[in-house]
C-alpha cells in the first residue's frame, strides 16, 4: 500500500490506497486521522428552503461538526430528523450529491423531504433502485441494487462513477453492504456522511465504517433530544 519513502516520518500513499491504508492501521491499532482533503465535484446550486421551519441548534451543530471535518458520521435517535441534516449537508456543499438508502420507500421519502425544504425539484432529483434508472445531479439509490450481482458482476457500481459526485451521503450507515465497502475505500477523495441511530453491526464492523467513511463527527444522546421536547419521552422496561 505505501509507496516512496520521503523521509523518516514519511511515505507516499497512492490516492486508490487511502482507505485500505487507513482500514489496515486501524486493525493494527492506530487509528489514522485523514487530512488528505476531498474534491469539490460537480458544482449544483441547492439550498435549503426555510418557509416555516428553521433548523434545530442540534441538527446545525451535526453539519457543522461534519462540514468541519469533511466526513464522517452523525448518530441522531430516530425521529429527531436525519434526513434534514442531510438536506442541510448537500446545501453547504452546493454539489451533485449521490444518497445511498436501504430500501426505495426510504428513498422516496428522501425525495419528498428534498423536494419540500430545499431548492431542489423533482426533474432534479433521480431514482435508482429495482425499478428506474435515473442518474441526476441527486441521486438517490438503494444498498440493494448496487449490490446485485449478474454473473458475479456488480453491474450498478459504476454508478460511483458516473458523475463527479461532490457529496455522498449514506442513510443507515451502520447497514451498509460489503461491496459497498469495498467501494467506499476508492471514494477517499469524496466528501462522505453517514447517518444513523446506531452504531452497532452484526457483523462487528464498526471501525469499518469510522475507517471509510470517516470518524464519529455529532452524537445526541436520545435523552438530550427527549428533553429538549423534540422526540416524544421514551420508557425502557427489562424483561428478562
Amino acid at each position: 500500500m505505501l509507496g516512496a519513502r520521503l523521509d523518516d516520518d514519511t511515505v507516499l500513499v497512492h490516492p486508490s490506497e487511502r482507505g485500505r491504508l487507513k482500514q489496515a492501521l486501524l486493525k493494527v491499532g492506530w487509528p489514522a486521522e485523514d487530512l488528505a482533503g476531498y474534491v469539490d465535484g460537480e458544482a449544483h446550486a441547492i439550498a435549503l428552503a426555510e418557509d416555516g421551519w428553521v433548523l434545530r441548534d442540534y441538527q446545525k451543530q451535526a453539519v457543522d461538526s461534519f462540514w468541519a471535518g469533511g466526513s464522517g458520521v452523525v448518530v441522531l435517535p430516530c425521529g429527531a430528523g436525519k434526513t434534514l441534516v442531510g438536506a442541510a449537508a448537500m446545501a453547504r456543499a452546493s454539489a451533485t450529491t449521490l444518497i445511498l438508502v436501504t430500501n426505495t420507500v426510504a428513498g422516496r421519502q428522501w425525495k419528498r423531504e428534498l423536494v419540500a425544504r430545499t431548492s431542489l425539484t423533482e426533474d432534479e432529483i433521480g431514482e435508482y433502485s429495482g425499478e428506474r434508472k435515473e442518474i441526476r445531479p441527486v441521486t438517490i439509490a438503494t444498498y440493494q441494487v448496487m449490490t446485485t450481482r449478474r454473473k458475479g458482476e456488480y453491474r450498478h457500481l459504476d454508478l460511483f462513477d458516473s458523475r463527479d459526485w461532490g457529496l455522498v451521503v449514506y442513510d443507515e450507515v451502520h447497514l451498509l453492504p460489503a461491496p459497498i465497502f469495498r467501494l467506499t475505500a476508492d471514494l477517499q477523495s469524496r466528501r462522505r456522511l453517514g447517518l444513523t441511530a446506531t452504531l452497532v453491526r452484526e457483523d462487528g464492523r464498526e471501525g469499518d465504517v469510522f475507517s471509510l467513511i470517516g470518524p464519529k463527527r455529532y452524537d445526541a444522546p436520545w435523552k438530550d433530544i427527549e428533553a429538549q421536547g423534540w422526540i416524544a419521552p421514551a420508557e425502557c422496561t427489562e424483561v428478562r
